[in-house]
């Protein structure tokens, strides 16, 4: 099974002087490249080293192009077609890891266009495409794979949620983002809107590792996601402060068939994972940790308020987890999940109607 495979820069975006041999000789590495593929007939899985791309041009990012249209070929061939990667699963289309870059690339995070090379999603048995630093949509509306579970690891989750529902010939089931970043460069209207094209679909969504920087942008067309039955997502995404204090009723915003939710909390940038002062902690990070306890206190409250209805709102609803991470701060109140009293009045409320409630601190 081939797990890692790294190719040169692609060489067929060539510009209108490349001559003939340089063309041939640019693209070489992928045309042996697809004859090593179309001969791995028990394939099952594959990562592709994609070229990097300027997130902010990334309508003009080298792809593929000759890997992919000889895996098309092969496909529709009528000797080649019943052989040709039949038993492929899954494709990762992975960055180039910092070692391999060059000194003018980007050296915090190497971005990957979905469509980087497209023929490799079009083998029928091909279901799941996982994509490290997704940046740009779904260009080749010609083709439309049959995947089925999308993940990738993003700092801009409207962005990367583009890249797999822009189509609305694509039907996924599950979808998983590992957010990066300071905050979303667009906003919660932009992924409401992507979102609602894979409404009829989707069964799964999980969104974990949101930074504390990041603003409350409420996800208002979570409600409209009617098949979904797993939802992990970050508090700010599900609700916002203002709106914790004000008595959002939850039931009006989750998934009507949920089975599972699981709240994050904002996670803290690993240079505050060691005891550290809070009279000299920074503003940004000093102003969430005395937030904490009041979003904690209002996320309860709203928590204790669903347990009455979500029997008749929610009847498939078997399991709560709300999870934060307990860090040492010496001088604050380190209230990152539920404690004492308000816990076991929660899972009291929960246990009556069916559904089971956990709080973790993850360490």
């Amino acid at each position: 099974m081939a797990r890692h495979v790294g190719l040169a820069l692609a060489g067929s975006n060539s510009s209108p002087d490349t001559t003939e041999a340089e063309a041939l000789l640019g693209d070489l590495g992928e045309r042996i490249f697809a004859a090593i593929l179309c001969l791995s007939t028990g394939l099952r899985t594959l990562t592709v080293r994609c070229p990097p791309c300027d997130a902010t041009h990334a309508a003009v990012a080298p792809r593929y192009e000759r890997l992919s249209s000889l895996i098309e070929s092969a496909l529709n061939d009528n000797n080649l077609g019943g052989t040709t990667l039949r038993y492929l699963e899954l494709v990762h289309l992975a960055g180039y890891p910092r070692s391999l870059r060059r000194a003018d690339m980007d050296r915090a995070v190497s971005y990957v266009r979905a469509d980087a090379c497209p023929g490799l999603l079009l083998p029928p048995s091909v279901i799941e495409l996982r994509v490290s630093a997704v940046t740009g949509g779904w260009c080749n509306r010609a083709i439309t794979p049959n995947i089925r579970h999308a993940s990738a690891v993003t700092n801009d989750l409207s962005s990367s949620l583009a890249a797999f529902c822009e189509s609305p010939r694509w039907t996924l089931t599950e979808l998983r983002f590992s957010l990066l970043g300071r905050r979303p460069s667009g906003g919660a209207a932009i992924c409401d809107a992507w979102l609602s094209q894979q409404a009829r679909n989707l069964k799964l969504l999980d969104i974990c590792e949101m930074e504390y920087h990041w603003q409350d942008h409420r996800l208002r067309s979570l409600s409209y996601l009617r098949q979904l039955e797993y939802l992990r997502i970050p508090l700010q995404l599900l609700a916002s402060l203002k709106e914790l204090r004000g008595g959002l009723p939850l039931h009006q915003t989750l998934p009507p068939r949920i089975k599972t939710l699981h709240i994050n909390h904002p996670s803290l940038p690993s240079a505050a994972s060691t005891p550290f002062d809070f009279a000299t902690t920074p503003s940004g990070i000093a102003a969430h940790l005395l937030l904490l306890p009041v979003r904690n206190t209002a996320l309860g409250a709203a928590l204790c308020d669903f347990a009455l209805s979500c029997q008749r709102t929610h009847p498939r609803l078997k399991s709560i987890i709300v999870q934060g991470k307990q860090l040492p701060v010496r001088g604050a109140v380190n209230a990152f999940v539920f404690h004492g009293d308000q816990l076991r009045e929660l899972r009291d409320a929960f246990v009556s109607v069916g559904v089971s409630l956990h709080a973790t601190d993850e360490s």
